[in-house]
């Protein structure tokens, strides 16, 4: 007789539930759209700073030689001659004998500008200030004076010496070209009863 095969037991299977569905797209409405992230433009170099203009004074500097001729050379001392006739003998020759220790026509001018100061040159003379600043005193065969110079405009430089009995005010005009310096000079004094006034040409060299 077979024994009886027991039956093998029932095996139990987990039952894996199905995953949902995913959810169908929904559209959003114009407003709920996402908008892109912004994008961020690399700054701009700011443009170099245009280098500074020269001071106008530098326009001066140079070496001027007289061109006035002959005829300039005259009508300056004609000019003084005129001024000193009004004087009493005594007054005139000793104006006459001063000025003529100095020609009023200088061979040359010369300007120079540095660390803000103007120097004037003729002859033996050598003015410095500080342009358009405060006057300075110059002392000469023994006597003192008061210098300044002014710059009144691109092409006009004026030099003021006070003095203790009369004063010179010197211009200078420059052309356009700068090639080309016109110096006129007024001369005052107490016992002046007319200015001396005489124009000078001078050509840059």
């Amino acid at each position: 007789m077979t024994p009886a095969v027991p039956p093998e037991p029932a095996t139990t299977s987990a039952t894996v539930p199905p995953s949902a569905p995913e959810p169908p797209p929904q559209d959003l409405a114009p407003d709920e759209v996402p908008a892109p992230a912004p994008t961020t433009a690399a700054p701009e170099s700011p443009p170099a700073p245009a280098p500074p203009a020269p001071p106008a004074i530098e326009r001066f500097v140079g070496v001027f030689a007289y061109s006035g001729g002959e005829a300039q050379r005259k009508a300056a001392h004609a000019a003084i001659d005129a001024a000193l006739a009004d004087l009493d003998l005594i007054s005139r020759s000793l104006a006459r004998r001063k000025l003529a220790e100095r020609d009023p026509v200088v061979p040359t001018i010369t300007v120079e500008y540095a660390g803000g100061k103007t120097t004037i040159i003729r002859r033996d003379t050598s003015i410095r200030t500080t342009l358009d600043g405060p006057a300075v005193t110059v002392t000469r065969d023994g006597r003192s004076a008061k210098v300044k110079h002014h710059l009144a405009s691109v092409s006009k430089l004026v030099e003021t010496i006070h003095g203790e009995r009369g004063s010179t005010t010197n211009t200078f005009v420059l052309s356009d070209d700068g090639a080309h310096l016109t110096a006129s000079t007024t001369i005052e004094g107490d016992r002046l009863k007319t200015p001396i006034r005489y124009r000078l040409s001078y050509r840059r060299r």
